[in-house]
């Protein structure tokens, strides 16, 4: 190239930015060797303040090294050398971050996680969504020729990345609570729900057990007594099954009875119906934009504000335009982007939440998950006198033909 990128950053080949070992087993043992600690301090701070230069002479030589084509043939090794590497921040964390069994494992999540926690510990404060969106972007980013490309890949990406903050919600919430000696029961509570087509919900697994080690079921359980040789005609009564039922199964059984009574009793269909269609409401109207406007920022003004008149915000004719077509489309019953209207127009043009609506803005700014929703069964005194009458009125609402 007849002009440079960017003017090469002169270092002195004999300044050692990263850690001799002498300094990294003073940081491990507080052993300063010969040196006084003092002197050692001064200079691990002074490494410290250099590790942006350090991040800076790393994106310049990697940027460099594939300009010119160095890293086209060894991408694949260099890509699993990377994937090897001994990952270090949960041995120095005090509170090491939760890692569930349930939670998906592999080399490249645990390089993500080690990039990840590196910049947490340089800033701790809560990351802005910009950052991590930029990291998005440059992974699968395109140009403007190629944006259907980004686009696909987009929605496949953030597909996944639904599967996977679901289940960190569910299995980070319940890592708490498991510490009790009723791991595998919860386990078998969470497969029966399943089976039946319901989310294993924390609030519901913990009815359930709560119910099951109360003893409510005992009665169920009890093993068929042998006919006594008293009885008038034994004759009459059926032998005893050659094989008696294991205490797995009998377990099942008792856990299954639970389950079937939930179901029958209480409202547990169509609150689990409420909240599958709440969390894929709140991922959609996140990751979704109409006529340019921002879904997401839209529903949390009106969830903020309250009663809105479209007139009233300080928007261009055009602007109010889109708004207004947006705020329709989510008020449809039959709405291509909502399960259910999200929006209502009163007859003077002001607009305001659905009570579905407010409950999905609750969800969405509040809780961060739809687990809460199954309060109403599980545990309705921790809900506020107005927001379970919301949940009430929605469910009512849907099961009107």
């Amino acid at each position: 190239m007849d002009d440079p990128l960017w003017n090469a950053i002169e270092t002195d080949p004999d300044e050692h930015r990263s850690l001799a070992e002498k300094e990294q087993q003073f940081l491990l043992t507080g052993d300063s060797g010969t040196a006084p600690v003092s002197d050692m301090e001064d200079r691990i701070h002074a490494k410290a303040k250099k590790l942006p230069d350090r991040f800076q002479q790393l994106v310049d030589d990697i940027s460099l090294l594939y300009f010119h084509g160095y890293l086209d043939n060894a991408d694949d090794d260099l890509w699993e050398d990377l994937l090897s590497i001994t990952n270090r921040s949960q041995v120095v964390r005090q509170s090491p971050i939760a890692r569930t069994a349930h939670q998906h494992s592999g080399p490249e999540l645990e390089l993500g996680f080690e990039i990840g926690s590196l910049i947490r510990f340089i800033h701790y404060d809560p990351v802005p969504a910009e950052f991590v969106w930029g990291i998005i972007i440059g992974l699968i980013g395109e140009s403007d020729r190629d944006w259907e490309n980004e686009a696909r890949n987009m929605a496949e990406l953030f597909g996944e990345l639904e599967d996977y903050y679901e289940t960190r919600l569910v299995s980070a919430g319940r890592a708490a609570r498991e510490d009790d000696g009723f791991r595998e029961e919860r386990s078998q509570i969470r497969e029966l729900l399943r089976e039946q087509g319901f989310d294993p919900a924390p609030p519901i697994v913990d009815t359930v057990l709560q119910e099951y080690t109360r003893g409510e079921t005992a009665t169920n359980l009890e093993s068929p007594t042998k006919s006594s040789s008293t009885d008038p005609n034994p004759a009459e009564h059926p032998d005893p099954p050659a094989v008696s039922p294991s205490s797995e199964d009998i377990h099942r059984t008792g856990l299954e009875s639970i389950v079937s009574r939930l179901v029958n009793q209480t409202q547990l269909r169509s609150i689990d119906r409420l909240s599958k269609d709440l969390r894929e409401d709140v991922f959609h109207i996140q990751n979704r934009e109409i006529w340019s406007v921002d879904l997401d920022e839209l529903v949390c003004f009106l969830g903020k504000n309250g009663k809105t008149s479209i007139q009233d915000l300080n928007e261009t004719k055009a602007n109010r335009h889109s708004k207004t077509r947006a705020l329709r489309i989510l008020s449809y019953t039959d709405s291509t982007v909502v399960n259910r209207p999200v929006t209502q127009e009163d007859s003077n043009a002001n607009w305001t939440l659905t009570p579905y609506g407010q409950i999905l803005y609750k969800t969405r700014i509040e809780y961060y998950s739809t687990n809460w929703i199954y309060n109403v069964i599980a545990e309705p005194e921790r809900l506020e006198d107005d927001i379970a009458s919301l949940i009430s009125r929605v469910i009512e609402d849907e099961s009107e033909p």
